[in-house]
């Protein structure tokens, strides 16, 4: 069975265009939910998407253990 999986994480910022330093973020918060895929000691990965018939994941994230600031699994 499939775990679902919340994680809460932090992720650096780019900006291409002129801004001032009251203007400029250096870090967004993202929250992203998906099948947990798999983790070791740097990463959590997860997919949205998983096609049974080969086997495969689509659209995965590797979010640095660095980064997470909450995770959490959801019961289906």
């Amino acid at each position: 069975m499939k775990r679902i999986i919340y994680v809460k994480w932090f992720d650096a910022s780019f900006i291409s265009d002129q801004q001032t330093v009251d203007q400029m973020k250096d870090y967004f918060e993202i929250e992203s939910v998906g099948h947990f895929v798999k983790e070791n000691k740097h990463s959590v990965t997860l997919a949205s998407e998983y096609v049974e018939e080969y086997g495969t994941w689509r659209h995965i994230h590797h979010i640095p253990k660095a980064n997470i600031v909450k995770r959490k699994f959801i019961k289906s």
